[in-house]
């Protein structure tokens, strides 16, 4: 297990995940961050703001708590959790 404090800055596929404190799994190949997290997706434009999430090393799968989130084209929205399950997301 990998635990990285203070402002942590992790790149991985066009995304880019910020927070106070990430930890990698390399057993699970789990990635969980907390304290202003922040992820950025090149791809598509948009920033999830979180209090807590924990996805798959490819990002794919996993859950997002306490989420908003800023789309490329200004609209917002929020959500209590967003559940990852491949390319599909559920609010």
């Amino acid at each position: 297990v990998l635990t990285l404090k203070g402002h942590v800055e992790f790149h991985h596929l066009q995304q880019v995940l910020e927070a106070d404190v990430v930890t990698y799994n390399e057993r699970t190949s789990f990635v969980t961050a907390s304290g202003n997290v922040r992820l950025r997706r090149a791809h598509t434009g948009e920033v999830l703001f979180a209090d807590y999430l924990e996805l798959s090393g490819d990002f794919k799968e996993g859950v997002i708590r306490a989420v908003k989130v800023l789309l490329e084209d200004d609209s917002k929205m929020a959500a209590s959790r967003i559940i990852k399950k491949g390319s599909i997301e559920t609010y």
